[in-house]
């Protein structure tokens, strides 16, 4: 049963946040100017980053803050019927139907609810012109049924060579439409949990690339007048970063979530404010450390800085983790300030729940992703060089019977060697890469280390894992969280 101290800082998922709490509990970022809002006509359009790291919580509190209304695909809201398994092809091809798609899809849903969107409820002039689409189409043999009422497009057909010049001359019709429905307003399109709205997106990297490029063509078509943002978790961007066909393309539209320490402490001290009805002034500087002492003490002995690493360096993937940890502890502390000995004693169950919690980012990529690392590395040393490291894997993987058994019919086991596997326990954050000041960096922080670079480093498993994996303990080390280094 969920009670008050259960959420006492707040609820880690975004989705389930009080609107109004958005806003004020949103810690901003140095690449929000970036995005594509407002008037701009370009800019970040697609947002990568761990399950947990607030892609939820920016696409609510752009929505929130702008005032600009959204139509919002996502779980709740899928709104289209496209199977991602079933359409195949180059990507440069199927973008240019998935933007038709998500255009008339668009179209549609805004000529029957206007009034969301602040327009009046009539819409005969998008009506005609979705109309004319659909007799522009039906000169594609077999790609409007019309035995459906609204004659229901197949974009399977869409994709034939012989479809190109009416599909361009369809899509640029939809666009018009909407335009001339908004008049001088703007609009959002979010599309979140991209991976349900879209079922089968996780097996095809090559749809994925097609998406990202269908919202750069849509963004380029409407101008400042539509966003179309998409949100990826971490592992699906990976995939189709593996397996890209044309990823230059859109390069320059990414962006990923990231998050360093002081960020960390400002998102904590922006809720002890909330929850002791502190009002914060726009654009003045936190007093963080006061706002942490009224709900948290540590030992005189002890920097404030050095305190709130203990928390931090539990941290996987950013915010979600942090508001958990607290809200943790805040649970074992009861109605005393929260403390390392709190921290502590929740430790092992967050453990278990982190390592399983791999699995919801990387199981569509990685399947059974956790069960490989609580078998492979149950026991292993807390550190070792990425070539100890390699030769691990080997003995208690690769030439593990039980291990090897497991998961030799895993495609992406099957065809890794043990350098590979290193490579991928780094990427999914089981493995940091110790740095030369005593830091340690994981994926979250920078993704791009060649394995190579791996190879010749010293390993560090994450301190959020060590209590469950029960890893051999040698020392404590810093993460890396006050750079932001990870590129692409």
């Amino acid at each position: 049963m969920t009670t008050l101290l259960d959420e006492y800082f707040g609820r880690p998922d975004a989705a389930h946040e009080e609107a109004d709490q958005i806003v004020s509990d949103h810690v901003p970022q140095s690449f929000e100017s970036a995005v594509k809002r407002g008037d701009r006509t370009d800019g970040k359009q697609v947002i990568y980053g761990l399950k947990g790291s607030g892609k939820t919580e920016f696409r609510r509190y752009l929505e929130r803050r702008d005032a600009t209304p959204a139509w919002n695909l996502d779980v709740d809201h899928a709104h289209l019927n496209i199977d991602a398994v079933s359409l195949h092809g180059r990507s440069g091809v199927l973008k240019n139907t998935l933007a038709f798609a998500l255009l008339q899809a668009f179209a549609a849903y805004l000529s029957e609810h206007a009034e969301e969107f602040e327009l009046p409820k009539q819409q005969k002039g998008l009506k005609d012109r979705l109309s004319r689409v659909g007799e522009i189409l039906k000169n594609v043999p077999n790609a409007v049924d019309i035995s459906t009422p609204i004659g229901q497009v197949r974009l399977g057909e869409l994709l034939k060579p012989q479809a190109a010049s009416f599909l361009t001359t369809a899509t640029k019709e939809v666009v018009r439409g909407i335009l001339g429905s908004l008049g001088s307003k703007r609009v959002y399109i979010m599309i979140d949990d991209a991976e349900d709205v879209f079922p089968g997106l996780e097996k095809n990297p090559i749809f994925v690339e097609a998406l990202a490029r269908a919202v750069n063509d849509i963004n380029r078509l409407a101008g400042n007048r539509i966003h179309v943002l998409l949100f990826l978790k971490y592992g699906i961007w990976r995939h189709w970063y593996e397996k890209q066909q044309e990823y230059d393309k859109v390069r320059p539209a990414l962006q990923d979530i990231s998050w360093n320490e002081a960020e960390l402490r400002d998102l904590i001290a922006r809720r002890v404010a909330r929850i002791h009805g502190i009002k914060l002034s726009k654009g003045s500087d936190l007093d963080v450390e006061n706002l942490w002492a009224k709900e948290f003490t540590w030992d005189a002995s002890m920097s404030f800085e050095a305190f709130t690493a203990q928390f931090i360096r539990l941290c996987m993937s950013g915010p979600r983790d942090m508001i958990a940890l607290a809200n943790a502890t805040k649970k074992a502390a009861g109605a005393q300030r929260i403390g390392l000995e709190h921290l502590v004693s929740i430790s092992r169950d967050y453990s278990e729940d982190k390592l399983y919690g791999i699995g919801a980012d990387f199981g569509d990529t990685y399947s059974d992703i956790a069960q490989f690392i609580e078998m492979v590395f149950q026991g292993c040393p807390v550190s070792m060089s990425g070539k100890d490291a390699a030769k691990w894997v080997y003995t208690h993987g690769l030439t593990a019977e039980r291990v090897d058994t497991y998961f030799k019919s895993h495609a992406w086991y099957s065809v890794a060697g043990k350098e590979r596997l290193v490579a991928i326990m780094y990427e999914v954050g089981l493995f940091g890469r110790l740095r030369i000041d005593g830091t340690a960096e994981y994926a979250m922080q920078r993704s791009s280390v060649t394995t190579s670079e791996l190879l010749d480093s010293t390993l560090y498993v994450h301190p959020a894992l060590q209590p469950h994996l029960a890893v051999q303990t040698e020392r404590q080390v810093r993460p890396a969280t006050d750079r932001k280094t990870r590129q692409r």
